[in-house]
């Protein structure tokens, strides 16, 4: 190399490499792959460098968005020079990552309740209702498993005591399209968390994942069940409840399409279901930030993205109001009465300052204590529990589900600003 090829500044043809969106890891270690294939004299690469024996500039890669864009790096001279002969390398990457489908792939995973919200049971907690069909939701089919199950945990008031947990476990079956094991894990992971969303806001029961989705494993479920059996239970083994059915709503498999569509309606999704955890552990003042962007995020999928969160704001107050008019004309009243529900002062007070607002339950430990009409500390927690169920309302009803009529959740507002609602002697 002569000194010409040092002289002057690093110069860079930046530009996109014209491959399909690259979306997930698995399918950018996959086009990676294909250009270290088709580099000459391949010397060296790294997470985002490629380099060839054959020329002294180098290939850099940076991801704008889900579009990988290319620079090649080195003196002026050299870079002229070789672009060419670079841009043929990435034309030819494109072309054979084109040709290189991901292959489908199979996947298990077991679905439960979650046991936080039942940590104010001093026994335990149990779930009696069991699928008793088949359903498909998206690329999964949910099925139950015929086994009675009790997993124990520690006992949230004393971990060294057994807290069990009684349910009829689901099992999930799903395909993803990855290259990799690993790839292929994490594109299921992210469908059964989403499911398990779905299957939170629709029904009366907080759900999570009880394993990991397993890739390819025929013998998954029967292993998972071989070491539930030989777990530690209870003596005397909980009682084996009469069956209940769980019954999924039909819009349920119909939200699924939707929230590939509306990326604000799954991050309301998300938002809703951490909100709904908050509050079954009895962190309402966080709750209440999750519901605003409930809210937020919802006026961006029907109204359109935002731009100024004082947008947002008026947007979540927006909201409200027509939910409470019930499709008639929005009236000062209920625009009133939307701002007084929201509560974004207190929102911003505890996302900005960390701020608590009324009591919270500390250690899980449940509140047996009787409270006054008007008591703030109590009410707070009454009225995030009307806005927690205006948001699951109204995401319900943009996931495709029925609509609400807000008469009894106005009736309950009016309940706590007469003072009529207190805490009872025990829960």
């Amino acid at each position: 190399m002569t000194d010409a090829d040092h002289a002057g500044p690093a110069a860079k043809d930046s530009r996109s490499c014209g491959a399909p969106p690259l979306s997930t890891p698995d399918q950018r270690n996959r086009f990676l792959f294909h250009l270290r294939q088709h580099t000459p004299a391949l010397s060296g690469h790294g997470p985002d460098s490629i380099s060839s024996g054959s020329m002294a500039s180098t290939l850099l890669l940076e991801l704008n968005k889900d579009d990988l864009h290319y620079q090649i790096i080195g003196a002026t001279h050299t870079v002229a020079h070789e672009a060419p002969r670079w841009r043929q390398v990435v034309e030819a990457a494109v072309a054979s990552f084109k040709a290189d489908q991901a292959p489908p792939r199979s996947w298990s995973a077991v679905l439960g309740p979650s046991p936080h919200q039942g940590a104010a049971f001093e026994r335990g907690f149990t779930l009696p209702q069991r699928l008793h069909e088949p359903i498909s939701i998206g690329p999964m089919t949910l099925s139950a498993i015929p086994e009675w199950t009790t997993q124990v945990l520690p006992h949230p008031g004393d971990r060294s005591r057994p807290y069990p947990v009684s349910f009829w476990p689901i099992q999930v079956h799903g395909t993803v399209n990855a290259y990799s094991t690993e790839g292929a894990r994490d594109l299921a992971a992210y469908d059964l968390d989403r499911l398990r969303l779905l299957l939170s806001l629709a029904l009366p029961q907080l759900w999570i994942h009880w394993t990991w989705p397993e890739i390819e494993d025929s013998d998954f479920i029967y292993n998972w069940q071989r070491e539930m059996r030989h777990c530690w239970r209870p003596k005397p083994a909980p009682t084996v409840p009469p069956v209940a059915p769980l019954l999924i709503p039909q819009w349920v498999p119909d939200a699924w399409p939707l929230l590939g569509k509306h990326h604000s309606k799954t991050l309301a999704l998300e938002a809703a279901n951490n909100a709904l955890l908050d509050v079954a552990e009895g962190r309402h003042s966080a709750a209440g930030v999750q519901l605003v962007a409930v809210l937020e995020q919802l006026h961006d999928a029907i109204h359109g993205n935002r731009r100024d969160p004082a947008v947002g704001r008026k947007g979540a107050h927006r909201l409200v109001a027509e939910f409470l008019a019930e499709g008639n004309e929005v009236t000062s009243e209920h625009r009133s009465l939307a701002k007084h529900i929201v509560m974004y002062p207190k929102r911003s007070s505890t996302s900005h300052e960390g701020a608590r607002h009324g009591y919270e339950p500390r250690l899980g430990m449940p509140l047996r204590m009787t409270s006054l009409g008007g008591d703030r500390a109590h009410t707070y927690r009454l009225k995030i529990e009307i806005l927690r169920d205006i948001c699951s309302s109204l995401l319900i009803e943009q996931l495709g589900g029925p609509p609400v009529q807000p008469g009894a959740i106005k009736d309950r507002w009016q309940a706590i600003a007469d003072g009529h609602l207190i805490l009872p002697t025990r829960i």
